[in-house]
C-alpha cells in the first residue's frame, strides 16, 4: 500500500516537472530576426562645401563708343556669335562727313607741303652764290618744316576720325553668347548716354565659379597642408551633379573687410554650354583624407534629443544601446568618432522590436530583402 501511494507522488511530481518545463519553454521570448551590418574602418576623403557663382570665362561688356542714333541690330538675342560678327550699327553719316573734311585737310596741307618743298629747293642754291639772302632761306626753311607738321597733323585728325568711323560698326570681340540688347534702334546710344552699356557677350566654353572662403576655414586649410583643391565637383539646381571636374584657379590676395571672407575661383570645361553665367551652384572638394575611419550604416543610429546611438550585439547577440560620436558622412554611412570598435555587429532598423538585452537573430541580405 505504501508502496503504491510513493508511485503516485512520484507520477504526480513528475507531471508537475514537466508541465512547468513545458510552460517555461512556451514563455521564453523567440530571437528578433533583424537586419544587421558590421562596422568597418576605411580611408576616406574630408569634403568642404562652398556656395559661388558662374561667371564666363570672359564675360565682355559691348559698349557704344561713339554717339548717335542706333540705325540697326544684327543679332538674334541669346544666341552664339563669333568674333568679328557685326553686331549693331551707329548712325554713321555725321562720321562719314567729319571724315570726308579730314581728308580735304589732308589734301590741302600736302599741297602746302609741296608748295614749301619747291620754295626751298629754289632759295637754296640761290643762298649758296649770295644771290639770296641768308633770311629768305631761313624763311624756306621754316615754311618746309611748317608744311611738314601741318601735314602730319592733319593725317592724325583723318585718323582719329577714321576710327570713330569704325566705331559705328559695333563688332562681337569673342565667340561666345550675346544677350539681351540694352538700347532698340532709334535710341540714342553713346558716352554719357543712357545707353552707354549696349550688351554682353559671354565665352561659356570654360566656366569660373567664384565663391568666398571664411577666414577660420582658410587657417583650417593651410592647417592641413592645402594651399589648393582636388576632386573639385559642382552642383547645381536641384542637387543636380555636373558630369565634369574642376580646376583650381586661385585663392584672392586678401580678406574682404565686410565679410571676413578670401574670393577663390576654380573653372569647369563647358562643352555643352549647359553652364550659363550668373547661376547659383555648390562647390564641394577634397581637401584632407581620414585614415581608418570607422563607418556605420546612416540608417543605424536613433537620435534622441541631439544624442545619437545605436543598438549594438554583444557576443552573445543581446542588443545593448551605445551612445556614439559621429563625424561627418561618406556616401550613406557615418564617421563613428567614439563608442564603437572595428567589428562591432549593429542593428539597422526594426528598432521599435528591439528591447535592452533582447536577442537578436541576424538577418541575411537574402532575408532581409524578402522582408
Amino acid at each position: 500500500m505504501k508502496a503504491n501511494k510513493s508511485t503516485f507522488l512520484i507520477l504526480i511530481l513528475s507531471g508537475a516537472l514537466l508541465l512547468g518545463c513545458k510552460r517555461k519553454r512556451e514563455t521564453q521570448t523567440p530571437p528578433l530576426e533583424l537586419p544587421v551590418a558590421e562596422a568597418t574602418t576605411s580611408d576616406i576623403p574630408i569634403w568642404m562645401d562652398f556656395v559661388g557663382q558662374t561667371y564666363g570665362k570672359s564675360d565682355i561688356t559691348i559698349q557704344a563708343r561713339v554717339s548717335g542714333f542706333l540705325r540697326g541690330i544684327y543679332f538674334r538675342e541669346g544666341t552664339f556669335v563669333h568674333k568679328g560678327d557685326l553686331l549693331y550699327v551707329i548712325e554713321p553719316a555725321p562720321y562719314a562727313a567729319q571724315t570726308a573734311q579730314r581728308q580735304a585737310s589732308v589734301s590741302q596741307a600736302e599741297a602746302e607741303l609741296t608748295n614749301a618743298r619747291q620754295n626751298y629747293e629754289r632759295v637754296k642754291p640761290l643762298a649758296t652764290i649770295n644771290a639770296a639772302s641768308k633770311s629768305d632761306l631761313d624763311a624756306a626753311v621754316s615754311r618746309l618744316s611748317a608744311a611738314q607738321a601741318a601735314l602730319k597733323a592733319a593725317q592724325a585728325a583723318l585718323k582719329y576720325t577714321e576710327i570713330e568711323q569704325s566705331y559705328t560698326q559695333v563688332l562681337s570681340p569673342v565667340n561666345g553668347i550675346i544677350g539681351q540688347t540694352k538700347a532698340r534702334t532709334g535710341d540714342y546710344v553713346g558716352p554719357g548716354s543712357q545707353y552707354a552699356v549696349l550688351n554682353t557677350v559671354s565665352q561659356v566654353d570654360t566656366i569660373r565659379v567664384v565663391f568666398f572662403i571664411p577666414e577660420d576655414t582658410y587657417f583650417d586649410l593651410i592647417r592641413r597642408g592645402r594651399a589648393d583643391f582636388s576632386e573639385i565637383m559642382l552642383t547645381i539646381s536641384d542637387n543636380i551633379a555636373y558630369p565634369h571636374r574642376g580646376h583650381f584657379d586661385f585663392i584672392g590676395r586678401a580678406v574682404e573687410q565686410g565679410t571676413g571672407s578670401l574670393n577663390a575661383q576654380v573653372s569647369f570645361p563647358n562643352p555643352d554650354t549647359l553652364l550659363r553665367p550668373g547661376q547659383f551652384a555648390r562647390i564641394r572638394t577634397v581637401v584632407d583624407t581620414l585614415r581608418s575611419a570607422l563607418l556605420i550604416p546612416q540608417q543605424a543610429v536613433m537620435r534622441t534629443q541631439g544624442i545619437s546611438s545605436v543598438y549594438a550585439l554583444d557576443s552573445a547577440g543581446r542588443a545593448k544601446q551605445r551612445i556614439v560620436s559621429l563625424g561627418n558622412t561618406y556616401n550613406n554611412m557615418w564617421v563613428v568618432n567614439s563608442g564603437l570598435d572595428s567589428g562591432a555587429r549593429v542593428v539597422t532598423s526594426g528598432f521599435h522590436k528591439v528591447r535592452e538585452g533582447a536577442v537578436v537573430e541576424p538577418m541575411t541580405v537574402a532575408d532581409s530583402l524578402q522582408k
